[in-house]
């Protein structure tokens, strides 16, 4: 008998059954149509043959296997410190699914992203404070390489609440809504690294938020975010997040920088440093991330 969450996704159900030895004996992989274009343009770009074969051979890729995936829920527990009241803080964070570009990759989609109900609370022994730092709605992404052959625009979209350090809005909680779609440049021969610069807008809101026109929304636009993958080098997980917003009477404009350094440990524990950086508010926090 095998343990399972109590929200349980469809790959959970594929990782209790391989947990159970010998129930499983054997699987088989069966390639999607893209899988099988490319595996064609790569046989014909390495010169095995001159014209398109009728069935070109495509490795099962095992290290993406759902069973070898991290697990769907993860627990966070950090500590760090902030410039704008001097002093440290410690958070609690918990998501119910599933993955970002800073997870283990094994059993993932390299380049895509999907997050739930990723809540992260902060306490402030200094100040004596508790508060709701960040909650993500729902967040999908999907990162698509400009090649030679293959020219589909990325896309993000994502519904959450930031809390805010600026002239407007010193330490308040806003609700957010973001999206982009552009063609990100990436070396088409090189599958080591791969860099997206991508064109943001969004739109945030709160009952104290002084926003445009002295009104509770706040816009604009901005370069957002960079990603940054080192596709084999799994230590690596860069994140960078930079936002401007619309020019009004009292503030010109804001910033919210944000980069996340994340290793491995094991296949379900990792460790990593998170900055961020705001008008009124430079942090660093170190963090643990359980996987479960």
């Amino acid at each position: 008998m095998t343990h399972l969450n109590l929200f349980v996704l469809p790959r959970d159900t594929i990782k209790a059954l391989f947990s159970v030895p010998g129930l499983v004996r054997k699987f088989d992989y069966r390639p999607s149509l893209r899988s099988q274009y490319l595996a064609q343009l790569h046989t014909r770009r390495d010169g095995l043959s001159s014209t398109s074969p009728p069935s070109a051979p495509v490795p099962a890729p095992l290290d993406k296997a759902p069973q070898r995936a991290h697990g769907s829920l993860r627990l966070t527990l950090g500590s760090g410190i902030t410039s704008q009241y001097k002093s440290s803080f410690n958070t609690l964070g918990f998501r119910l699914a599933l993955h970002d570009s800073q997870n283990p990759p094994d059993g993932e989609a390299e380049l895509s992203q999907l997050q739930f109900l990723d809540t992260r609370l902060r306490y402030d022994p200094g100040q004596r404070s508790f508060t709701l730092d960040r909650l993500t709605f729902a967040e999908l992404v999907a990162l698509n390489p400009l090649t030679g052959y293959e020219h589909v625009l990325s896309w993000r979209a994502r519904g959450f609440g930031v809390r805010l350090h600026d002239a407007a809005c010193p330490d308040c909680f806003a609700h957010w809504a973001r999206t982009f779609r552009s063609a990100p440049p990436s070396p088409p021969k090189n599958e080591h690294l791969a860099l997206f610069v991508m064109a943001d807008s969004y739109v945030a809101f709160s009952p104290r938020l002084d926003g445009i026109g002295a009104r509770f929304v706040r816009a604009g636009v901005g370069p957002s975010p960079v990603y940054a993958r080192a596709f084999r080098a799994r230590s690596l997980r860069s994140s960078p997040d930079l936002v401007v917003p619309a020019r009004r009477a009292h503030l010109r404009s804001a910033y919210d920088i944000r980069a996340t350094l994340r290793g491995e440990l094991a296949k379900d524990v990792a460790l990593g440093f998170e900055g961020a950086a705001q008008p009124l508010s430079v942090e660093g926090l170190l963090a643990s991330y359980l996987y479960f």
